[in-house]
C-alpha cells in the first residue's frame, strides 16, 4: 500500500499534520508491520528526530504505547543520548 501512495504522490513522505506528526509518526502509532516502518527511515530518516507538538519523536510513541518491536528497530537509529533522553533501554 506505501508504494502505491508513493508511487501517486511521492512528496507525501514529508508529509506533517496540524499535530506535526511525520507519516513515521502514524505508522509507529498504529504499530504497522516492521517493513513498512524501515521503508518510510530509508526514504526519510530525519523523520525519526521529528517532534510533534507534544515534543514526542515517532520513538516516543513506540515507547509510549509499549511497542517493544518498533522501539528495538528504532533504537538501531538512534544514538544512545536519545535513546536514554526517554527513559528506555530495550
Amino acid at each position: 500500500m506505501l508504494d502505491i501512495l508513493l508511487a501517486v504522490s511521492p512528496d507525501l513522505i514529508f508529509a506533517v499534520d496540524k499535530g506535526g506528526n511525520t507519516v513515521l509518526h502514524w505508522a509507529v502509532a498504529y504499530n504497522r508491520e516492521l517493513d513498512t516502518i524501515t521503508k518510510l527511515l530509508k526514504l526519510h530518516p530525519e523523520a525519526l528526530r521529528a517532534k510533534n507538538e507534544g515534543l514526542e519523536t515517532p520513538f516516543h510513541v513506540a515507547v509510549r504505547n509499549g511497542y517493544d518491536n518498533v522501539v528495538k528497530l528504532l533504537q538501531w537509529n538512534l544514538n544512545f543520548d536519545e535513546i536514554v533522553s526517554v527513559g528506555v533501554l530495550a
